[in-house]
C-alpha cells in the first residue's frame, strides 16, 4: 500500500483528501503544519507529498525546499495543492522541485489521477 503525506493548516482540505485518498487504497497521514510534516515525513517515509504553499511557520515553498536538500527525501514526489494561481507560484514550486500543481478548489477526480501517476512513477525510477 502506498502511502501518502498530506500537509495543508486547512483541516477540511486534510479530511477531503483523508477520505478520498484512502477510497482508492492508499494509506494517508495528514498534517497540519509544515514542521510537524518534516517530522512526519522523515519518519513515515511516504511515497508521496501533498503539500499546501500558504501555512504558519513554514509555507510550502520552504519545505519543498527542504525536502529536495536532503538526500534521504530528494526523490519523493511533491504535489502541491493550493489556492495560489499566479503563474509565478507555479514557477517557485517547479523551480524547487515539485513535480505537480494542482489549484484549490480542485476536482478529487484529477488530483487523483495525478497522484497515481506520481506514484507509479516513483516506484518504477
Amino acid at each position: 500500500m502506498s502511502k501518502i503525506l498530506a500537509i495543508d493548516d486547512d483541516y477540511v482540505v486534510l479530511e477531503l483528501l483523508k477520505e478520498t485518498l484512502m477510497l482508492e487504497g492508499y494509506d494517508v497521514i495528514c498534517v497540519s503544519s509544515g514542521l510537524d510534516g518534516l517530522e512526519q515525513l522523515i519518519k513515515e517515509k511516504p511515497d508521496l507529498v501533498l503539500l499546501d504553499v500558504m501555512m504558519p511557520q513554514f509555507d510550502g515553498y520552504e519545505i519543498c525546499k527542504k525536502i529536495k536538500e536532503c538526500k534521504s527525501t530528494a526523490d519523493i514526489p511533491i504535489i502541491f495543492v493550493s489556492a495560489k494561481a499566479q503563474p509565478e507560484d507555479l514557477e517557485i514550486a517547479f523551480s524547487l522541485g515539485a513535480d505537480d500543481y494542482v489549484i484549490k478548489p480542485f476536482d478529487m477526480k484529477d488530483l487523483t489521477d495525478r497522484v497515481k501517476a506520481a506514484i507509479k512513477k516513483y516506484k518504477n525510477h
